[in-house]
């Protein structure tokens, strides 16, 4: 049985995120607050900007996800948890459910 997995799509919030918007607090609480919920090993991030408003403030396109990836660097996450989050829980997820 597949795992459900829990993907994080960082966006600004219309509401009132747009004030803090530059802050590494409120753009990265998501991902922590995932991480603390459902572990390391489900939770993802992308760079899919087809359907959002707008882009959280710096990644205007996906040559900006070094910025990111360093905040969390910052922030305490392990390399390896940062392979996890960009990519390998994503892959592992399709592996399982493909069978390849």
């Amino acid at each position: 049985m597949v795992r459900a997995e829990l993907i994080v799509q960082e966006q600004t919030n219309a509401v009132g995120a747009r004030q803090e918007r530059g802050s590494d607090r409120n753009q990265f609480r998501g991902i922590d607050h995932a991480v603390k919920i459902a572990g390391i090993d489900h939770v993802g991030i992308g760079s899919d900007f087809d359907g959002i408003s707008g882009p959280p403030n710096g990644l205007d396109d996906v040559s900006k996800m070094p910025a990111p990836i360093a905040v969390l660097l910052k922030r305490g996450y392990a390399k390896r948890d940062l392979k996890k989050i960009l990519g390998e829980n994503f892959l592992r997820v399709i592996r399982e459910v493909t069978g390849k």
